[in-house]
């Protein structure tokens, strides 16, 4: 039975016995008629009572047994409604009642997962795998609406991608699932912006504000990877003020939250230190869990790589054309230019899946240039052009990274142990050149090594999470909101 309706049928119980009470009391002062009206109320609490555990449990449970003999009690009092002690056999019976429902039916918590992109979707699939093997839980995932912001920031194209989810990932309609009817005990986001991003928006109606009318548990997860840069653009943002649980990769990132919020927010420590849960990353878990055979390439691509020594994963992030967009986009050209005719080395271009709608929003003049690149690199079958929802399949894929640093497709990398190279030092912006950055640019083994000492990388983030969460509502350790 859902925790939430377990409690409420709780609450009825007391309220019935109040009324015993007040029954008592309307039969020793002969009110007679006000007492078998009250006779009837608790009757019909009875019948919904039973009704809800025969829906949630099924016929044949002791509660219900117990509930039917309190009825009768009730309609046999009603007829004899001059001795008042028969309230005492009311209050043992549904003693009886009231102790089998907390003893014999057991509680489950329900838990709504609301991603919006599907290619974010694996910074919160280890949560949903655990949770949805937990006998105790009832999950559901809801993606959630999103639009494209115009160049003037107002609401552009909107999108579902309810579809785009993995096959075995059972998706439930956000139209269909009513949040203030439902008021799942556990809300999981992956996006924390609201209204504050400039190149897309979540549908306001699951603004974090919103969700939290409706959970008593709203959970953060981030859809990045931390290093060891960060802009606090990423940590002081709506999702993670209205959370009431954030969940970090690290006990070094959980420093640093709560290192922001007392110096930049004036939040005391012992108010943050409780929100910041330093338990893993779930992109983490994709990448050490994933298995080549369950992410089979297409054969379209599987022509353009036949006959290559080594695959180049080709990453273009944000932040990176924010930084210099013109020159930018005139080092994609050369580095297309360059793999063009690099026998030894097959491209697999994944930009960021809101690479296109940052251009398109933030500088429109630049759109017609890098659709013309684009258009170039598929016409000459150059490479990959990846623009699918999950990233896993070409990360586990790839022999070599080639991209930005700043990027949570680098960071991924990482952790497959393979060669890693950076392209986004200030002074090689228009290089372009693979092999000259390989040489000058790889992941040092420094560098490395602050991934494997300083994170979470067990491939167990997902149950860890959804553990700990599940414990804090079970056991009503609801920490506070600080805004």
């Amino acid at each position: 039975m859902n925790r939430k309706v377990k409690k409420q049928l709780l609450q009825m119980f007391g309220t019935m016995y109040e009324a015993h009470t007040e029954i008592k009391n309307f039969m020793n002062i002969g009110d007679t008629d006000t007492a078998v009206s009250l006779l009837g109320e608790c009757q019909n609490m009875a019948i919904e009572i039973g009704t809800a555990i025969d829906e949630a449990e099924g016929d044949g449970t002791d509660a219900v047994r117990f509930l039917e003999e309190y009825c009768e009690t009730a309609y046999e009092l009603s007829q004899r409604s001059d001795e008042s002690k028969s309230c005492k056999t009311l209050d043992k019976i549904l003693i009886k009642a009231e102790n089998s429902v907390k003893s014999d039916i057991k509680s489950r918590l329900e838990i709504a997962i609301m991603p919006y992109k599907a290619c974010m979707w694996d910074s919160l699939e280890s949560i949903w795998k655990a949770a949805d093997d937990d006998p105790d839980c009832d999950v559901y995932v809801v993606p959630i609406p999103y639009y494209a912001r115009n160049p003037d920031h107002s609401f552009g194209r909107y999108h579902y991608e309810g579809k785009d989810f993995p096959e075995y990932v059972p998706i439930i309609d956000h139209e269909s699932y009513d949040l203030e009817k439902r008021r799942p005990d556990i809300i999981y986001i992956h996006n924390p912006y609201d209204g504050d991003n400039y190149v897309t928006s979540v549908d306001p109606r699951y603004y974090s504000y919103e969700l939290k009318k409706y959970t008593d548990m709203l959970v953060y997860c981030p859809y990045y990877f931390f290093a060891k840069v960060y802009s606090e653009s990423f940590i002081i943002c709506p999702g993670v003020l209205n959370s009431n649980k954030v969940i970090v990769q690290s006990n070094r990132i959980k420093d640093l939250y709560i290192d922001v919020y007392t110096k930049e927010l004036k939040v005391p420590e012992h108010k943050i230190k409780e929100e910041i849960v330093p338990l893993g990353s779930p992109k983490i878990d994709a990448i050490i869990n994933a298995k080549k055979e369950n992410y089979p390439i297409p054969d379209k691509w599987r022509r353009i790589i036949i006959d290559r020594r080594k695959i180049v994963l080709y990453n273009t992030s944000i932040s990176a054309l924010l930084k210099n967009s013109e020159k930018y986009l005139e080092k994609i050209e050369k580095t297309l230019d360059y793999f063009e005719t690099a026998d030894d080395y097959v491209l697999w271009w994944r930009p960021h899946p809101l690479l296109e709608s940052t251009i398109t929003s933030m500088m429109p003049t630049l759109s017609g240039t890098f659709n013309k690149l684009k258009r170039m690199y598929l016409a000459k079958s150059i490479g990959i052009y990846d623009d699918t929802p999950d990233s896993t399949r070409a990360v586990i894929n790839s022999d070599i990274y080639y991209g930005d640093r700043r990027s949570t497709l680098s960071y991924s990398f990482v952790f497959t142990d393979r060669p890693v190279v950076f392209t986004d030092k200030d002074e090689l912006v228009t290089t372009g050149n693979f092999e000259f950055d390989r040489i000058n640019n790889s992941l040092s083994e420094e560098e490395r090594k602050h991934f494997f000492e300083n994170n979470n990388i067990d491939g167990h983030a997902g149950e860890k999470i959804h553990n700990y969460i599940k414990e804090c509502v079970s056991s009503q350790k609801m920490s506070l909101n600080y805004n």
